[in-house]
């Protein structure tokens, strides 16, 4: 049995995750002192900003992406805040893996696809054992290859 352990990393993450609707709020209580008396479009453009990047916070990487995953014998078992599930692996057609670059390096991903056309995404960036996560993996799924990153179908997923 091998299960998941956080990067350090994650735990900025979900700290910003509850800070940016604080700074929404308190943005709102305090509009007129941050933006004067004309503050109607500069609120509407910064509460947008932060509004966004709340969403894909939560819905891009809490839901998609921070997942506590369990790799037992033949099931593959899922917890995060929104989902709690166990798969088969023949619930997966395989997986095919690909690389996000960012300022701290390049990390792989594993993108294991679902007969149903739904992903299961987990990164390097994330877990400290991934390389044992994805050696348990590999073995009982069908490599489909690498695709090159594409922030547009990421971005798509995110909201999907």
């Amino acid at each position: 049995m091998i299960k998941s352990k956080f990067s350090l990393w994650i735990y900025l993450i979900i700290l910003l995750i509850i800070v940016t609707p604080i700074m929404t709020v308190n943005l709102y209580i305090n509009r007129i002192e941050a933006f004067g008396e004309n503050y109607n479009f500069k609120f509407i453009f910064v509460g947008g900003l932060l509004s966004f990047t709340f969403l894909w916070l939560t819905l891009g990487i809490l839901r998609r992406r921070i997942l506590k995953i369990t790799i037992e014998k033949d099931t593959l078992e899922v917890k995060s805040l929104f989902l709690n599930k166990l798969y088969n692996f023949e619930d997966f057609h395989g997986y095919y893996t690909t690389l996000e670059r960012s300022k701290a390096g390049e990390f792989e991903v594993m993108n294991l696809s679902k007969k149903d056309g739904k992903k299961l995404l987990i990164s390097e960036s994330i877990y400290t054992n991934y390389s044992s996560l994805r050696s348990c993996i590999s073995d009982n799924l069908k490599d489909l290859g690498r695709k090159p990153y594409s922030y547009l179908e990421d971005l798509k997923d995110t909201f999907s």
